[in-house]
């Protein structure tokens, strides 16, 4: 995509970046907020270059579809950190989508409203009061001091961001953002897992149905193999926002444990169980423990019916080739 011609800096006192192709056509969005003031207007057709306008411009407001051919408003959201994050986001409804879904993607990344298309200047109009409203919002105790935290970490300032952190939970006590986020802080802090979990708990009890808390309060659970409690949030986080690709991901590899510790179970109730060491030696070569995987496949062999018998070799073969390993 060539960058539009009139990606320079406006003189507007808003400005606007709209992201898609699908939904947000440039001549539609033009007309609209040009009856609406004085407001720049930039266009981006992906991720990339969404993320480069934002670099590059003052961006106050970004209208983004939410499926984009090089990612999705996830991604786009997920990128914008730190400083950027005073940006207000509007989700745009593919009718692919449904409304809930998005809402509680929106929910989960903070993002401040969705449109359903098709939309009207007048929509737009009431997006750009509210967002003159969420502007004098940022100003709250607890944001600048969230804000002095996210500019600590990045400057590797770990004493000062935690300081803050702890002022913004002072501060606001009863609510769960300053308490979600310090426990997502302490949880990539080692030695720190207690008060991770202490802080992303409360931040449940006052809010249980928190998207971003319950979420990350799963992954916990699943860091320290808390497998089935991490089970229940995870599943509750994607039920309330499944258009989250990453907890999809987490989940898949949740259930590739949880089955291991099935197959292990099985074997402690019946040592001899061909069927339950088969599938533990294929879930260890997909972990690519390959000296344990083809242990498992060889043990499973002697009980095994032929069709499963060649199946299981073909995994041994597979699992000597990938790990390298010669049969003797």
């Amino acid at each position: 995509m060539q960058m539009d011609s009139s990606l320079k800096k406006g003189n507007g006192s808003i400005n606007i970046l709209n992201v898609g192709t699908k939904l947000l056509r440039k001549d539609l969005m033009d007309q609209y907020i040009r009856t609406l003031g004085d407001y720049k207007t930039y266009y981006a057709d992906s991720v990339t270059w969404a993320l480069r306008t934002i670099s590059e411009k003052e961006i106050h407001i970004v209208i983004t579809e939410t499926d984009l051919h090089d990612g999705s408003a996830f991604r786009l959201c997920q990128a914008v950190e730190g400083e950027n994050r005073h940006i207000y986001f509007v989700f745009v409804k593919d009718e692919d989508r449904s409304i809930e879904d998005v809402r509680g993607l929106a929910a989960e990344v903070d993002v401040q409203a969705v449109l359903t298309a098709p939309f009207t200047q007048t929509h737009l109009k009431t997006q750009i009061e509210y967002y003159k409203k969420w502007r004098e919002e940022q100003k709250e105790p607890w944001r600048l001091l969230l804000r002095n935290a996210r500019t600590a970490i990045h400057a590797k300032n770990y004493a000062d961001a935690e300081k803050n952190f702890q002022a913004a939970i002072q501060v606001a006590p009863n609510n769960p953002v300053p308490l979600y986020k310090a426990g997502t802080y302490y949880m990539g802090k080692q030695g720190h897992v207690d008060v991770a979990m202490q802080l992303l708990e409360k931040a449940v009890q006052i809010t249980p149905d928190s998207i971003p808390a319950t979420s990350a309060l799963g992954l916990l659970f699943f860091a320290e193999g808390e497998l089935n409690a991490a089970e229940l949030l995870l599943r509750d986080a994607q039920k309330w926002s499944p258009l989250n690709p990453d907890r999809l991901v987490k989940i898949a590899q949740l259930h590739v444990a949880l089955s291991m510790k099935s197959c292990q179970e099985s074997l402690r109730l019946d040592f001899e169980n061909a069927e339950a060491r088969m599938i533990l030696g294929k879930l260890l070569l997909f972990k690519k423990d390959y000296i344990h995987s083809i242990q498992e496949l060889e043990r499973s062999l002697p009980a095994l019916k032929d069709d499963l018998r060649n199946e299981a070799k073909g995994y041994i073969a597979l699992a000597r080739k990938l790990g390298g390993i010669r049969s003797d």
